[in-house]
């Protein structure tokens, strides 16, 4: 069960103290069953409950976390945020210890929002290229939403992994150093190469969902999310997620 880290200037594994070798090395103890470990680590979220709904206003980290661990892609995905979550709790609160790891996570995939300067850089960089973008997507959907197959006045083309994830520059300032963390963490939880979509890619169809207002803004939230369809290739299932 190999551990294929990357490199990040503040990974998950600085801020619990602890080294990737070390982290590696619990990963790959197969004493430790992956089942038994999101057990406990469950139990632990449920005890620091309250202090993590106190610690950010905007959503309820106990909830994410659950979430993460009981809806991983995969379970070396489970694995990886039971052993982050477990080693933080043997060190400290899993609150004061994680909470800063998630802050850019939170900011750069939940709340994702641009400043001005960045707003009106992304719109120079992107206005000529959007009309062509949602016409192509459009077209691949028959001009239905995607979600719901209604043709609506309202209709946008919605990005899967937001801009906020492309802050890959020279500059080794906050902004990168979240992408990074968050790319890791991303990565470890679905074993998936998602930073693949980064740069060009970004802005591309294969980027793109076409869907209405409300149902963008619900995927933004995570209260829906596709699944695939075991038996049609390239179809997926929508799983609504009321109580998130």
């Amino acid at each position: 069960m190999p551990l294929d880290r990357t490199d990040s200037w503040n990974s998950e594994c600085n801020i619990i103290a602890y080294s990737t070798e070390d982290f590696g090395n619990f990963f790959e103890n197969d004493e430790y069953s992956t089942d038994i470990l999101v057990k406990d680590v469950l139990d632990i979220v449920q005890l620091s409950r309250d202090e993590l709904r106190g610690a950010e206003a905007r959503v309820r980290l106990d909830a994410l976390l659950r979430g993460m661990l009981l809806h991983a892609p995969n379970s070396n995905g489970a694995r990886y945020i039971a052993i982050c979550l477990y080693l933080a709790h043997q060190r400290n609160t899993v609150v004061d210890i994680i909470f800063p790891s998630f802050f850019g996570f939170l900011n750069q995939v939940i709340f994702s929002t641009l400043s001005i300067d960045d707003l009106a850089q992304e719109i120079e960089s992107t206005t000529r290229n959007q009309k062509s973008l949602i016409e192509n997507v459009a077209a691949r959907e028959g001009h239905r939403c995607a979600i719901t197959h209604l043709i609506e006045e309202s209709m946008e083309a919605a990005h899967i992994i937001p801009y906020s994830l492309n802050q890959f520059t020279e500059s080794s300032g906050p902004e990168l150093r979240d992408s990074a963390r968050t790319w890791d963490m991303l990565h470890h939880w679905t074993t998936l190469d998602i930073k693949s979509l980064v740069g060009e890619k970004i802005d591309t169809p294969a980027n793109v969902i076409y869907m209405t207002h409300d149902e963008h803004f619900d995927f933004g939230r995570f209260k829906l999310s596709l699944e695939p369809d075991m038996d049609e290739p390239n179809q997926y299932q929508v799983k609504l997620h009321k109580n998130h």
